[in-house]
């Protein structure tokens, strides 16, 4: 699987997971829309959340050249948002005690961003048949084998071995 394709999978589901619930507090699960569209709960920084998801998945069909740039600081800025905002508080004591916890769709959300940060992080390969890169470039050792065999078949075709 050629891991570009990962940018646009975790845009998606990072814009997938904004309107399911992400934690639950005194038993009522809350979607980072209502966090950030409700200034009682939330604040509108939360909106940050989808625009870099937006961003990630339209930056990859849109804009091929720079999509692995879009992607590296749209999921470095959606994760440190989301550190800053949902995994510190939720870390700290006090949440505990209330009771706040968080569901499938705010691991989701991290989840797409990491994956978008993993597509656009790898390295394309310029070589056309990369699935077998010893048949179509020979490293050090394999060029060892190639010569060395060619040698010892004329030193035996030479001794009258062959």
């Amino acid at each position: 699987m050629d891991k570009k394709r990962l940018i646009p999978i975790g845009g998606l589901l990072v814009v997938l997971c904004f309107f399911l619930p992400w934690v639950r507090t005194c038993g009522v699960n809350v979607t980072g829309l209502q966090l950030a569209s409700d200034n009682e709960i939330g604040d509108s920084t939360y909106w940050l959340v989808l625009i870099c998801g937006i961003a990630i998945a339209g930056g990859f069909y849109l804009a091929r050249n720079i999509s692995k740039l879009i992607a590296i600081l749209g999921s470095i800025a959606g994760l440190a948002l989301l550190i800053w905002k949902i995994i510190v508080p939720l870390s700290q004591g006090e949440s505990q005690e209330v009771g706040i916890s968080l569901q499938i769709s705010g691991i989701g959300t991290i989840l797409g961003f990491l994956l978008s940060l993993i597509g656009g992080t790898t390295k394309e390969s310029n070589s056309s048949n990369s699935q077998y890169p010893l048949i179509t470039k020979r490293s050090g050792f394999i060029h060892f084998i190639y010569s060395t065999e060619s040698f010892l078949c004329q030193q035996f075709r030479k001794w009258g071995v062959i």
